[in-house]
């Protein structure tokens, strides 16, 4: 949970029983939390980098949805200086409620656009944050 989701990065800056109660549930599916709590989530849309995607398939066969791409008000990827693509599930019902597998929905032939220099201090500072976090 700690270095695979943004559990750490949501729970940064709220009460510890609050993080406890979305660790239960989480974890063990105990209790109830409600993800529309979570401020600045933007269920349905997943974020992404062509480079870093790119990077994936060369190194490891596959691509996979980075943590730090997907933070909110986080617009850029700061290794590549680039502006992040932005897939919408909630424009169509057939990925509603299903697990989207990178692969199956990047495309890697979008173009590159260059992210301003506030988007790439922002990005950089937001994963800082989310790193520090699951050491």
């Amino acid at each position: 949970i700690n270095k695979h989701t943004l559990f750490d990065f949501f729970t940064s800056f709220g009460s510890i029983s609050r993080k406890e109660a979305m660790y239960k549930f989480l974890a063990f599916g105990e209790g109830k939390f409600v993800v529309n709590q979570i401020e600045g989530l933007e269920l349905g849309k997943l974020k992404y980098c062509v480079l870093c995607a790119k990077e994936d398939i060369s190194q490891y066969g596959e691509t996979y949805w980075h943590r730090s791409h997907n933070l909110p008000e986080v617009l850029a990827c700061y290794k590549h200086n680039c502006q992040l693509e932005v897939f919408n599930s909630n424009t169509s019902n057939l990925y509603k409620s299903t697990f989207l597998l990178a692969d199956k929905i990047i495309d890697l032939s979008s173009e590159i656009k260059r992210a301003t220099q506030d988007q790439i201090f922002i990005a950089r500072s937001f994963d800082e944050i989310l790193n520090s976090q699951s050491r």
